[in-house]
């Protein structure tokens, strides 16, 4: 577990201080680098380098691991949160951090902070006001290396995977104990010494088949530098989606086939 201090995740009774604000206000766009929901196998499926998305949330990392950390299981992220507008959402990342800088997604979690309280239940946040809230993180297995980093980024967007909140929102983290983030670790087994490595995969006689048909696929991300404006198009067979957000503003989707995308 580590402790959301002022500027860095920390060990629990650490001399660091932990008190302290951070508060932003996310780009739309941030959330590019997540990779598809879905994936089918195309080009650009899983998430990519998350530096760009890191450079738009809110970003807390720890101080380089002396041993090598394995994750199994689902993790959470407690924090102590206050907005500006009634209706907003926050987006976790857990990352692994190389000594490059390199930053790979390890899990993440939306929460709709309306739904707070359970999906079941739908209350707006009191403006100004700070909640303690809990992120579920997805499921994972991940091995960090000796030297890493973990990183905590938090954002109150992530496009296109989450809706847009209805106004633009000025999130506030209230840093302290209170703000946890609990990672599920393995601990190592005597069994594993009995763990046998994987053999070459096996496979039976392909089926005959024709291409009457190649198309490219995949992911493509078009920014617009004078207007700000992020373009995010999924190419799936046998139509063409694409999805648009516009800077900090409403986002909006649209299906084509060949007509060109409208402004």
């Amino acid at each position: 577990m580590y402790v959301v201090a002022g500027d860095r995740l920390v060990e629990p009774n650490a001399d660091d201080p932990t008190d302290g604000t951070r508060s932003l206000s996310s780009l739309q766009g941030t959330g590019v680098q997540g990779g598809v929901w879905c994936g089918d196998g195309s080009p650009a499926d899983f998430p990519l380098d998350q530096r760009p998305d890191d450079g738009s949330s809110l970003c807390w990392d720890s101080a380089p691991l002396a041993e090598r950390l394995e994750l199994l299981g689902k993790g959470e992220v407690q924090l102590t949160l206050s907005v500006d507008r009634p209706q907003a959402l926050v987006a976790a990342r857990v990352c692994d951090v190389a000594p490059d800088g390199t930053s790979t997604l390890i899990a993440r979690g939306v929460l709709n902070l309306s739904r707070r309280d359970g999906h079941e239940l739908s209350v707006p946040m009191p403006v100004g006001e700070p909640v303690l809230v809990r992120i579920p993180l997805q499921s994972t297995a991940y091995a960090v290396s000796v030297g890493h980093r973990i990183r905590l980024a938090v954002s109150n967007t992530y496009w296109p995977l989450a809706w847009p909140a209805p106004e633009p929102v000025v999130l506030t983290v209230h840093c302290g104990e209170r703000c946890v983030l609990s990672l599920p670790r393995r601990r190592p087994s005597e069994l594993d010494a009995q763990l046998v490595p994987f053999g070459e995969p096996e496979q039976g006689t392909p089926l005959a088949s024709e291409i009457t048909m190649l198309r490219p696929g995949g992911r493509r991300v078009r920014h617009d530098l004078p207007t700000g404006e992020v373009e995010v198009e999924f190419d799936w067979h046998p139509s063409r989606t694409r999805i648009l957000a516009t800077g900090n503003g409403p986002a909006r989707t649209g299906g084509r086939r060949s007509c060109p995308p409208s402004r």
